[in-house]
């Protein structure tokens, strides 16, 4: 991998395409949300009428979380007039923990290619392992970060499928990241200077070139 892995940028992907990422990728906060307790939609900019709809959804591939419970026309009647519906089910549980979880933190993905070459299932789910930002933020940040699965294992909102097994590297992983940043910025450190006494354009410090599909 040669230098830190890029953001993806969802104003140049179009809801509905069939497109998934092959190399790893970090996601902002603002660019997905929470489907249930083992899925996430990335999300394309707002349209016309502020609505936000789906590119593609992330699977991720070694846990299994309960289904939520969705809604009908009358539950939101009920809803409206201040009753509480499915607080106590377990999918509606493991959601919000999701949420909880992943509430204003950015991720970095990472695409998982079965034995046939394939890196998403049968619903058209991109399967990727998410590690979580160590704090609330725009950008991820290194320290403290995690892998979602385990955590998920460890509060009780999921299990593991049969033959599975949770993530062992993100130490590693989070280690190797955070020198591939620092790299980055040391370089954009050096060009910003040279831009100082050059026509040389600065780069941004933060890594927006486009996802390798």
């Amino acid at each position: 991998m040669n230098g830190a892995p890029p953001y993806l940028k969802t104003d140049r992907l179009e809801p509905g395409t069939t497109l998934r990422p092959r190399t790893s990728f970090f996601l902002r906060p603002s660019d997905y949300r929470v489907t249930d307790g083992d899925t996430i939609a990335v999300l394309a900019p707002p349209g016309e009428d502020g609505r936000r709809e789906q590119i593609f959804a992330i699977r991720v591939p070694n846990i299994n979380a309960p289904e939520k419970v969705y809604k009908r026309e009358d539950d939101q009647v009920l809803e409206r007039l201040g009753y509480t519906l499915n607080s106590g089910h377990p999918g509606t549980r493991a959601t919000e923990a999701a949420k909880k979880c992943l509430a204003g933190r950015a991720l970095y993905i990472e695409p998982v290619t079965d034995k046939d070459g394939l890196n998403t299932d049968r619903h058209g789910r991109l399967i990727g392992g998410l590690t979580v930002s160590g704090s609330p933020g725009r950008s991820f940040d290194c320290t403290n970060a995690f892998d979602f699965e385990r955590h998920m294992v460890t509060e009780g909102h999921a299990n593991l499928m049969r033959g599975k097994e949770l993530p062992h590297g993100v130490p590693l992983l989070i280690d190797r990241l955070a020198r591939m940043i620092l790299e980055v910025r040391r370089v954009d450190a050096f060009r910003g200077g040279m831009a100082a006494r050059s026509d040389l354009p600065a780069r941004s410090p933060d890594i927006e070139d486009p996802v390798v599909f």
